[in-house]
């Protein structure tokens, strides 16, 4: 078990000093070896670093941690179990489990559970691959409220039995999702987008005689088109569910549907209808609070998210700075702390608090110890961009490169993956300025694809007026316009500035990063006085945003200098005036 520990991890499984006889006799008898997952970046006299041990195995941390994190490490546990008749009782039996797991088999040292066997099978099975957690997180949190309801009101009998019906019935959707998945599909080409579509689909007329099971169903379906990121299939299915005759008599449903609906509002642009949204399902919770708490404070982040929205950025963080000690009452570190705390490292860039920021986000990142690679990477994501306010563009650079690929490694396209690139491709190209111009044209078609690829899953997951939609659409015309491809550049700004003042109004950042792409565009066109109208308008955005537009501000330089460049004098009052 030492031997296969080294060979797996490249140190031994205890730290010992060799100089201390006892101290060694102590550590093989009583410590544990120390996980895997972390002894691979432990620093060990006369053993090559961590980065020469994962260089050797040919993987980073993310994918070294994701190989042995499971069965290998229940192996090495077994085989290195402090009692012996935890240990393999053959070396045969240790031989054959290692070669199980090679073969990605179950594994004997992992048991031989129900679950176990059906995780290894879901885990060889292309659908299943993309869906399987968040499932078992839907149906866990569905038996998770069962036991809440009946323990803390103290419901009768047959309100339990026809809760647990209705958990029932989520499960065996489930399992009739895959079947007909496997019946319809190729084998290959199907996606959990394709496995969830055609589930929800049938699910009004399925369950017209049963429409508390068919609303139970429909919610959890709809978390999980959120957790794989897809807003507009969410939303579809979200609609049905308010609108489903009768979905009064089901309020706790109805609550959560409203909640998930507003986080998609959010996400798309309709801030004012998800502060409704929102409302209404807080009000249901609120009356109830002992038995819903977990789920009130965790809808704190999306009622931060809309104060933020609103430029209530005093509340967001009160907001915030409540819920996540709440939370740790409630529940413990578990991933909606580390979502609160990533929605406060945005609200305090918001604030132009760029070093708590970072702050913030490295406690986070500690907090996480690798863990919830989604929320972690946005953890990177956001400190990077902290780091751009900061002008630490190679640090930011540096952290916008790894969420990128791992995200493209993890999840595949996505809305997450869309940010990424466009932060990616920005700070590249604020890294050059000030580099002649030849070089930052060189360096602004570098990021054409980047932008090109965001724009096109923003459009996807988002829609027009999506929030990353309302970022990478503008840079893209901003982007064309700077490499002299204006004709391409020319309609995607003026819709990029008509979609941001019809959806977030005159002082929203959306608005003014639009306005400054339509004045690169007109620069290009050589129509310097609109270009300057564009502009001014522009900076009076940015400048009403206080701490939160210093940057954009800065941004607005470059484009008063190519002004400046054409050798015509600026506007007058009367030029600047459009309807």
């Amino acid at each position: 078990g030492t031997i296969l520990y080294e060979l797996v991890c490249g140190v031994g499984p205890y730290v010992l000093d060799r100089n201390d006889f006892a101290a060694v006799e102590y550590a093989v008898r009583e410590v544990e070896p120390q996980a895997p997952t972390q002894a691979i970046s432990r620093k060990a006299r006369g053993k090559a670093d961590p980065a020469a041990r994962l260089e050797a195995r040919h993987t980073g941390i993310k994918g070294f941690r994701a190989t042995v994190r499971g069965d290998l490490t229940r192996i090495l546990g077994k085989a290195l179990a402090k009692e012996p008749e935890r240990r393999y009782a053959t070396v045969q039996a240790f031989a054959e489990d290692l070669s199980r797991w090679l073969d990605g088999q179950p594994v004997y040292a992992s048991g031989n559970r129900l679950g176990y066997r059906i995780g290894k099978f879901v885990r060889r099975n292309l659908i299943a691959v993309s869906i399987a957690s968040g499932l078992v997180l839907c149906l866990a949190a569905a038996i998770a409220l069962a036991l809440r309801s009946a323990w803390n009101e103290r419901i009768q009998r047959e309100a339990a039995v026809a809760e647990a019906a209705r958990i029932a019935a989520v499960r065996d959707y489930t399992l009739l999702m895959f079947r007909e998945a496997g019946e319809h599909g190729d084998g290959t080409n199907t996606t959990a987008r394709d496995v969830l579509r055609r589930g929800a689909e049938g699910i009004l007329t399925r369950f017209a005689d049963k429409p508390e099971e068919g609303q139970v169903i429909a919610v959890n379906l709809a978390d999980l088109y959120m957790q794989l990121g897809d807003f507009e299939g969410a939303s579809t299915l979200l609609e049905r569910l308010v609108a489903w005759p009768g979905i009064e008599a089901s309020p706790d449903v109805l609550a959560r549907a409203r909640h998930n609906l507003a986080q998609v509002d959010y996400l798309r642009g309709n801030a004012g209808r998800a502060r409704e949204l929102l409302d209404a399902a807080q009000a249901w919770w609120q009356a109830r609070p002992q038995r819903y708490a977990p789920i009130l404070n965790e809808s704190r982040i999306t009622q931060a998210q809309l104060e933020r929205a609103e430029r209530k950025l005093d509340q967001a963080i009160a907001t915030l700075e409540a819920a996540i000690p709440e939370r740790r009452r409630l529940v413990g570190d578990d991933r909606e702390v580390l979502n609160a705390l990533n929605t406060l490292v945005l609200v305090l860039i918001d604030m132009g608090r760029y070093e708590e920021a970072v702050a913030r986000a490295d406690e986070a990142l500690l907090l996480s110890k690798g863990e919830n690679e989604g929320i972690t990477l946005g953890l990177v994501n956001n400190r990077g961009a902290a780091k751009v306010h900061l002008k630490r563009y190679d640090e930011a650079i540096a952290d916008f490169r790894q969420v990128v690929e791992m995200r493209r490694q993890l999840f595949g396209r996505s809305p997450e993956l869309a940010a990424a690139l466009v932060s990616l491709a920005v700070t590249m190209t604020r890294s050059g300025v000030g580099d002649d111009p030849q070089k930052q044209v060189q360096k602004l078609r570098e990021t054409v694809p980047l932008v090109e690829e965001s724009h096109a899953i923003a459009s996807e997951f988002g829609g027009e007026a999506g929030r990353i939609t309302m970022i990478a659409r503008p840079v893209l015309a901003e982007t064309y316009a700077r490499i002299g491809r204006v004709d391409e550049a020319a309609p995607l700004a003026d819709a990029s500035v008509h979609v941001a003042k019809d959806n977030f109004g005159d002082a929203n950042a959306f608005t003014g990063i639009a306005l400054r792409a339509r004045a690169w565009v007109r620069v290009a066109q050589h129509n310097d006085a609109e270009a300057r109208a564009d502009l001014a308008e522009a900076k009076a955005v940015f400048t009403r945003l206080g701490k939160g537009g210093e940057v954009y501000l800065l941004s607005l330089a470059q484009v008063e200098a190519a002004l400046d460049a054409s050798g015509n004098p600026p506007a007058t009052p009367a030029s600047r005036h459009r309807d």
